[in-house]
């Protein structure tokens, strides 16, 4: 009971200190987050949720974002990226913060379908909807692809499709049990943690986020062991962020090659598509209709215009190209070709 009393305390003496001072004991927090992994307490949820939350409005360094994501991963018994798949030398993973300020129908999912179609080799880890309304495995259940959480599997897949679409579900249970499966909800944790769910050895990785913070998110994937390329995509729009490049002044992708040279692109417009045409709705099942509308069609609209643009972000990360706008006119006339129906449907084993 004592216990339970001063670990209470100390949780409202840090929310305190965070909401009225801006500042936090990162000793403390680590303490904190031990407690509430440590067995089944109730209100553990909720108390995450609000320090998750109350760190939103603190800068935070990446020293004290790695301090916490550690203790997650040390709890868990979990080691990103721990797997070498020495037949396959140059895997790019990707995966994304997800968002919350505004909703578009799945498009990473079938960016790296493309991708690998055009010469990437992807580790894609997968979620149920947590930020969207149709997470990336949520649509794979639809369209009856194939999803592992088997190392053996995923290596098959990969030898076969140049692709793996890895589920994270319970990678990190301790954590994801008192966060009510949200760990991909936006917090200082999403610098990195949603980019870590790969227990396969990744060499490069675009990272979608949804916030300004690149060179953060950029140091603390390479302080966990990625030694390629990184790119980190996000979309500024009003007063929010997406996780994923589209057309328009807010649109910002920063790559850092193997050998730490930048190239940071921003304001991406050599091509247009009105991003509420890539809106999702509440309603899921037309949600899925539309996507699958889309992947039968030759025609690049909008949505697919911006599949492909995140398509070349990935190829460019992946090393198949060197120019993104040479990477997205490759990825559109995938599309207009037919191939990416071809290739869902060699991946299905089955006409969509």
């Amino acid at each position: 009971m004592n216990d339970k009393f001063n670990q209470v305390n100390l949780i409202s003496k840090q929310l305190q200190q965070i909401v009225n001072d801006k500042k936090y004991d990162i000793l403390e927090l680590k303490d904190i987050l031990y407690y509430l992994m440590s067995s089944d307490k109730k209100y553990s949820d909720a108390f995450l949720s609000s320090l998750l939350m109350g760190l939103e409005l603190v800068d935070m360094p990446s020293k004290d974002i790695k301090t916490l994501i550690d203790v997650i991963i040390r709890i868990n018994h979990y080691n990103p990226f721990s797997v070498s798949l020495s037949k396959y030398p140059n895997i790019t993973c990707v995966a994304g913060s997800g968002k919350k300020y505004y909703k578009t129908l799945n498009i990473t999912t079938l960016a790296t379908i493309v991708a690998s179609g055009l010469g990437a080799v992807i580790v894609k880890p997968t979620s149920k909807g947590v930020t969207s309304r149709l997470g990336s495995e949520d649509l794979l259940e639809y369209l009856k692809l194939p999803i592992t959480n088997s190392i053996t599997k995923a290596e098959a897949f990969i030898s076969k499709n140049s692709i793996a679409f890895f589920s994270i579900e319970n990678l990190i249970p301790k954590f994801d049990a008192i966060y009510g499966g949200r760990q991909l909800t936006i917090s200082p944790l999403s610098n990195a943690l949603p980019g870590l769910m790969s227990p396969i050895s990744c060499q490069n990785i675009y990272f979608g986020l949804s916030s300004n913070y690149h060179n953060k998110a950029l140091n603390l994937l390479r302080s966990y062991g990625i030694g390629g390329n990184i790119s980190i995509s996000s979309t500024k729009l009003n007063e929010g962020y997406l996780d994923e490049l589209t057309f328009s002044s807010g649109s910002k992708l920063t790559f850092e090659s193997s050998n730490n040279s930048t190239i940071i692109l921003e304001g991406i417009t050599f091509d247009k598509a009105d991003l509420n045409n890539a809106r999702s709705t509440n309603n899921i099942t037309n949600n899925i209709n539309k996507i699958i509308s889309e992947i039968k069609s030759t025609e690049v609209t909008d949505y697919m215009k911006i599949v492909c643009l995140n398509a070349a972000g990935i190829l460019l990360t992946a090393g198949v190209y060197k120019n993104i706008r040479v990477a997205y006119e490759q990825a559109k006339l995938y599309v207009q070709k037919g191939k990416l129906l071809d290739r869902i449907n060699a991946l299905r084993g089955k006409q969509l």
